[in-house]
């Protein structure tokens, strides 16, 4: 007898590169959520209707959940890439951005979700001087509620991937 799927929740999902990625892994993605139109409309086309156009400032945990159709610790994935602009080498302008703080926001949805793992995709600057302070709260939580957390700088290139 074959074991069911895995089951994921993707956040930030933008296009959704990370859904296909889970997906051709065998993971059955059940729920995705971005802000962006364009994005949002390029999922559902490529990817099922199972995407909604929200807000993660705004979408409860329990909305969600409900959208997913799962409960609190049934999710065994969440995925997601917060916005990375204020994080990136290639960022402009202020040293503060507002986006930043989706970070957290993530960490607060593997926190009311309780999933058996995360993975978070960001830019590596996460891990320098802008980023360093939200990377190291993210961290720390996240080992205070039991997850093991592991750190790869990947090269999309290596992956065929523009």
């Amino acid at each position: 007898m074959r074991s069911p799927a895995p089951m994921a929740i993707d956040l930030f999902c933008g296009a959704g590169g990370l859904s296909l990625g889970l997906t051709n892994a065998g993971v059955e993605v059940k729920a995705a959520v971005d802000i962006d139109p364009a994005a949002v409309k390029t999922y559902r086309k490529n990817l099922g209707a199972h995407v909604m156009l929200a807000s993660l400032e705004e979408l409860t945990p329990t909305e969600l959940m409900r959208m997913a159709g799962l409960n609190r610790d049934e999710c065994t994935i969440l995925a997601g890439g917060p916005p990375c602009q204020g994080f990136s080498v290639q960022r402009r302008g202020s040293n503060h951005d507002k986006r930043n703080g989706l970070v957290e926001t993530f960490l607060n949805f593997v926190v009311a979700l309780n999933p058996r793992f995360f993975i978070m995709e960001n830019v590596p600057g996460l891990l320098a001087k802008r980023g360093r302070e939200f990377y190291g709260a993210l961290r720390r939580k996240a080992e205070e509620l039991n997850y093991e957390c592991h750190v790869t700088t990947l090269n999309a290139a290596d992956y065929d991937v523009p």
